[in-house]
Formats: C-alpha cells, structure tokens, sequence
C-alpha cells in the first residue's frame, strides 16, 4: 500500500537523532496520514534502520540440510567420535533424538552432536532463535532446531558402578536397581548423596575411552 502524502509527524529517535519511521528520508520528521508507506528498495525494517541509505548488505545464502540429512551427517560423526559403540539417531521435523546404553557419557556425545543444532529457546525472555553454521568452506542451515540426547545403562554397568562406588567410599545403604524389558538398567537411593557417588563412578568409567575427531565440525558464523 502506498501514501498519499511524502510528509508525516512520527518521529524516531535513535541515538540522539530524530529519525523518520516512514524511512522516507525526511531527516526532522514529515506529516503521515496514518497509511502505511512503502519500503524504499535496500533499506532495512525501521527497527533495524541504517542512517545512510542503500548501505544495507543482506547475509550470504545458505543450505539448507534437513533433519533427516543431518541426522545422516550425526550418525557420521559419532561413528568416527566413539567408534564401536551404537547410537539411535531418530529424527522428526525440527528435532533428533540420540539414545545410546553405556560408552561415552552425555557431555562427550553433546560435544559431538549439538554441533548441530539449529536453533535454541532462550525461557527467560521466550524467544526461539536460530544458528547458521559454516561447514566445509559453505553455509549452511540446520533445520533440526533441538538435539536431545538420552544415556541408558547395563544391568553390568550399574552393578559395577555401585561396587567401585562401595570400594571408595566404604557401605552404601539404601540402593535398588531396576531392569527394564529393553535390556537397561536404572537404580534409586534414598540418600542424594549416595546416588550421587554411584552416578560419578557410572560418569567416570566413560572418561576413560579414547575419544576420535569427525571430519564433519560445524561453526556457528551467525546467531539471529
């Protein structure tokens, strides 16, 4: 829609100087009727407005890889991160989910895959923004905006966390495990800081696996 009249009385004020909301160019302001003006070609919205006109330079293109594809690039990475360990990457729309039982530990695997992520949701001002990465020499867009990454344990794995846990820190009281139909593990203690102890052994064992490098690293070049 364009106005009828080059002139309006809505000013802007902008580090100390008045600025024209129209974008017409009208340095002390102008009369508006109250019809919205057009855009003038190679300016920016007026929340993002230039003080000099035309100087706007619009970001580089980017690929786009679907959550599929970059669920594809993740499997990819883990395999050359961990080796003979075996992850379920499964992937949705703007999400991938990552399960695996023992290995490497959660901060180990997100160091690998949160690379590529796409987005983040920031809960104390509700705001979801977005990434762009740079990826062998190309930008690129993540479309899986959230990576979640679940850790599940062995029956052995937790069995032998509480002994080296009782080993180092003498009788732990209050301890019960549980097995799942699908092979994991879980266990439980009234005491926190007994849980504690037997989750920093079951943490620990991971530290200890050799760790390799993917040839696919993602860097964040623009965070919007």
């Amino acid at each position: 829609m364009t106005g009828k009249a080059e002139r309006c009385n809505i000013k802007l004020i902008r580090a100390g100087m008045p600025q024209c909301v129209c974008q017409m160019g009208h340095p002390e302001g102008c009369e508006f009727e109250g019809i919205e003006l057009p855009q003038p070609a190679g300016r920016m919205p007026s929340q993002h407005c230039d003080p000099e006109p035309g100087t706007y330079t619009p970001p580089e293109p980017h690929e786009w890889i679907s959550s599929k594809d970059t669920a594809k690039m993740m499997r990819k990475a883990l395999k050359e991160s961990f080796g003979k360990f075996k992850f379920s990457v499964r992937s949705d729309a703007n999400s991938i989910r990552v399960r695996w039982v023992d290995g490497p530990n959660a901060e180990q695997v997100d160091a690998v895959v949160q690379r590529f992520r796409g987005g983040y949701f920031d809960g104390m001002t509700d705001y979801q923004g977005g990434y762009e990465h740079e990826l062998n020499g190309k930008r690129v867009k993540f479309a899986a905006t959230f990576v979640f990454t679940d850790r599940d344990h062995s029956p052995e794995a937790i069995h032998r966390a509480i002994e080296k846990a009782t080993e180092e820190w003498g009788q732990l009281d209050g301890i019960e495990t549980y097995n799942h139909k699908d092979g994991t593990a879980a266990f439980s203690a009234r005491d926190m800081e007994v849980h504690r102890k037997v989750a920093d052994r079951l943490c620990r064992f991971s530290y200890l696996l050799p760790v390799g490098k993917p040839s696919d690293s993602p860097k964040v070049v623009r965070t919007y």
